[in-house]
């Protein structure tokens, strides 16, 4: 598991129940969206055993699926969401990561699971301009995590986790 040595407010708050900003469709279309992280396929709002299991096999009570594709979800070139999601990647080494995906209909986006607690990976999320991250906790649903709009520039991320 990873801490995060970030220099952001200790105090980020979770929009999880307040989406405010967010149009109805697009949270609609993060809700039908099919992850998966580790070969099981996860929903947002329901509890998945197998993930469970994979946590608890990997010493974690959380996980959170994040990306750095498409910032605050508008759709960016192909070429420069490979460029970023390689980034995050980089910016996440310390942390026990598995390459991920969501998909939906014709879509798709690249998702990294990182075994970390929410609240720093909200951080790297938000630096990553992304407006939503998934949390995977434990014997409990998936949760749809949408993140305030302060976002930091993608020029500074020299902070490690």
């Amino acid at each position: 598991m990873c801490i995060a040595t970030l220099n952001l407010p200790a105090s980020t708050p979770s929009a999880d129940h307040r989406h405010v900003g967010v149009w109805p469709r697009l949270l609609r279309a993060y809700r039908q969206t099919r992850y998966t992280a580790a070969g099981i396929d996860i929903c947002i709002g329901r509890r998945n055993a197998a993930m469970d299991t994979w946590l608890a096999d990997h010493g974690a009570q959380t996980g959170v699926l994040i990306t750095a594709w498409n910032p605050r979800s508008r759709r960016m070139p192909h070429g420069w969401n490979v460029r970023m999601q390689r980034q995050l990647t980089e910016h996440l080494h310390r942390c026990m990561c598995v390459k991920a995906d969501g998909r939906l209909r014709r879509w798709h986006e690249a998702q990294i699971l990182v075994l970390s607690p929410q609240r720093p990976a909200e951080r790297i999320a938000m630096r990553f301009r992304q407006r939503g991250i998934v949390v995977l906790q434990r014997r409990h649903p998936s949760r749809l995590i949408i993140l305030p709009d302060r976002c930091r520039p993608l020029g500074i991320l020299t902070d490690t986790i």
